[in-house]
């Protein structure tokens, strides 16, 4: 078979130069599929690290107010009146919390707050993070965190922990609430 390809490409007739433009086309559609297939493989890699950016930024929001949750700390009183103190008060999470707690205090069987986190002087966010924070009745919170261009959305559940402090003997004397351990979930924004 070898010998008779290279003996018709050495004729001078025109089916040798038909055979060698056959077997150009043919290199010449291969590499135009390999080239294809690379572009499209970049495309995609492009988009995966605006993607996994998404995920990373909305997970570092929810971690950031998870150990913010860790340590705070409301107190109120015996006849679940606010005292209106969340500890540490120079916390993200203060006013919220403070938001939030007080409306369960004045009888709300939830109370949901939006929130919106930017990093300060930081080049890597370009968008802000969108937290919708909910509370229900026994002090457990779910915030959803989402961002604008993107189908992601991070979820941190924290269930609320009456807080014993062996000072506090009396039924009248102010009592405290923590938040368990957040947990922190990722899903579908749409």
């Amino acid at each position: 078979m070898k010998k008779c390809l290279i003996k018709k490409l050495n004729q001078s007739q025109g089916a040798s130069l038909m055979l060698a433009l056959l077997v150009f086309l043919i290199c010449a559609m291969c590499g135009s599929v390999v080239l294809a297939a690379g572009t499209a493989a970049a495309g995609r890699i492009a988009g995966l690290k605006e993607s996994d950016q998404s995920l990373y930024t909305l997970t570092s929001a929810a971690g950031a107010i998870g150990d913010e949750l860790r340590t705070a700390r409301y107190t109120y009183d015996s006849d679940n009146a606010a005292l209106t103190e969340v500890t540490p008060k120079s916390s993200i999470m203060a006013g919220t919390l403070e938001y939030l707690c007080s409306m369960i205090a004045d009888g709300n069987d939830s109370a949901t707050k939006n929130v919106t986190l930017t990093a300060a002087g930081s080049d890597l966010l370009s968008d802000e993070v969108n937290a919708d924070i909910t509370m229900d009745s026994k002090y457990s919170i779910q915030a959803v965190f989402t961002m604008n261009d993107s189908r992601t959305a991070v979820i941190l559940t924290s269930a609320g922990v009456p807080y014993v402090d062996s000072q506090y003997e009396t039924e009248d004397s102010p009592k405290s609430m923590t938040w368990a351990d957040p947990e922190i979930t990722v899903g579908d924004s749409r």
